[in-house]
């Protein structure tokens, strides 16, 4: 009898232990995506292939370019490459707004970047997941790194030979990994594109000191009016109009061709616009600066002579 109740426990122990292991095995197993929103922790894991690719192939184009206006790799250096570098994964700046304008397209397997000719404001899943990417990238190769390689021309002969060495010899996120489930692909918002050159004109401004308040065009070219009225009084109204002037010209558009801007067949940002005017206005306050410190020079010489300081020897013993 009691030989019969331990095998009886042995058996309850066996089935219960085999329960166990089902069990853990299935929670070993991948999480199953169920067709809702995923975060952005969870989409950055299957798109970091994807935007290893088009953040290096960015890298590529603009470390180039800068290669190129500094006079070569040798008289670049690697600084202005870290500078650049600062930047490409901010969406909010000119050298990240490439990040803006990727759309992930896809619900299943392995996701597709779109570039598209709109820019986003990056409020959705999927522009913070892709800069989450960027910023990943950026921490498991390193800047420093990043920087020598294109001073030293490694892998520089196309953006292809890049981008495919940097994600998938130096570091380790290429090949791509498929969704292990179905997603909602979010619809790509690119219509508010005034409120986007607004946005990265104030953060843009702000990096160069000036206030935080958001301008609009109307606001701007109003605040313009009023600086020039305030700078006609020390010689500088011609400048600012002329500023002015240049300014909603780039904004808008000379006779509607936007086309013609910029110089080079391509129109001028309004950020570039912006620092343009800010540079010019830079200018002139240091100048207006100097000739307000020589004026007063000027007036405290007059006033020491009149009161007798700083003249002959005699003066001073006098006083």
């Amino acid at each position: 009898m009691r030989r019969i109740h331990l095998v009886y426990l042995l058996a309850v122990l066996l089935a219960i232990t085999c329960i166990f292991d089902v069990v853990d095995g299935k929670a070993k197993k991948k999480k199953k995506i169920d067709g809702g929103k995923m975060s952005t922790r969870d989409l950055a894991k299957y798109l970091g292939c994807q935007g290893c690719l088009a953040m290096t192939t960015t890298i590529f184009h603009q470390a180039k370019k800068i290669v190129d206006e500094g006079g070569g790799r040798k008289k670049t250096g690697e600084e202005p490459i870290l500078e650049m570098l600062e930047e490409i994964c901010d969406p909010d700046t000119e050298l990240g707004e490439w990040l803006t304008k990727v759309d992930v397209t896809g619900e299943t397997g392995v996701l597709v970047l779109d570039i598209m000719n709109e820019y986003s404001e990056c409020k959705g899943t999927e522009c913070k997941a892709l800069t989450k990417v960027c910023e990943d990238v950026k921490t498991q190769i390193g800047d420093a790194e990043i920087a020598e390689k294109v001073y030293r021309g490694h892998y520089m002969t196309s953006p292809e030979a890049f981008s495919q060495a940097m994600c998938g010899k130096v570091s380790k996120f290429c090949p791509s990994k498929p969704l292990p489930g179905k997603r909602v692909d979010e619809p790509f918002d690119g219509t508010d594109q005034e409120a986007i050159k607004a946005k990265r004109m104030q953060k843009n401004l702000k990096a160069m000191g000036m206030g935080t308040q958001m301008y609009d065009r109307e606001s701007m070219e109003e605040e313009l009016h009023n600086m020039e009225e305030k700078m006609a009084d020390m010689g500088y109204g011609d400048e600012v109009r002329g500023m002015r002037e240049a300014m909603e010209k780039e904004t808008a558009g000379e006779d509607g061709d936007m086309g013609r801007l910029g110089g080079d067949g391509g129109p001028k940002s309004v950020v570039e616009t912006a620092k343009e005017a800010v540079s010019s206005f830079g200018e002139i306050a240091v100048d207006a600066s100097r000739r307000v410190t020589e004026a007063i020079d000027q007036t405290i010489a007059s006033v020491s002579k009149t009161l007798g300081f700083g003249g002959t020897s005699e003066s001073k013993q006098d006083l």
